[in-house]
């Protein structure tokens, strides 16, 4: 093997340690029980509006199956919710929306909540009136992309 591929590949090697180490001094290997955690306390400190939960925050970087998973826990837990997380891993953001079918009844739907929110953080995104996500560039944009969240859901609720 060539002086020069093996360099590359250690080169390589090193920059994957390197960010394994960052995500376990981070915590972000925390298993699911923290998401859980974080979410059940958005849910406790969250407005409702009529029967609704407003269930708005940021969470800590994980898997975008456990947020998924999350959302899903808090829709079953509230009955009647209107949900969107944000997260940031290094530079990309991450926002995810989950609304009731009660709710996507009365006009609130997860994929018109993304696609508001997501310029803020420089990206875009979509899905179903259900459950959306979207992606973007600017997590020091997170908490503002939030509150317009929580202003569009209190909106469409207050209609």
């Amino acid at each position: 093997m060539p002086a020069e591929v093996i360099a590359g590949r250690v080169e390589q090697l090193l920059a994957e340690n390197k960010k394994l180490t960052k995500d376990l001094k981070s915590g972000r290997t925390t298993g699911a029980a923290d998401t859980m955690a974080e979410v059940k306390k958005l849910l406790e400190e969250s407005e409702k509006i009529g029967a609704a939960y407003v269930i708005v925050g940021r969470i800590s970087t994980t898997p975008i199956e456990r947020a998924r998973e999350a959302i899903d826990m808090l829709k079953k837990k509230a009955k009647s919710a209107a949900i969107v997380l944000g997260f940031s891993d290094d530079d990309k953001v991450t926002l995810l929306a989950g609304v009731t079918d009660d709710l996507v009844k009365k006009g609130l739907k997860a994929d018109d909540a993304v696609r508001a929110i997501a310029p803020i953080v420089e990206g875009g995104g979509g899905g179903r009136p259900q459950m959306a996500q979207a992606g973007g560039k600017k997590p020091e944009k997170i908490e503002e992309a939030l509150a317009r969240a929580k202003e569009l859901i209190r909106e469409t609720l207050q209609r």
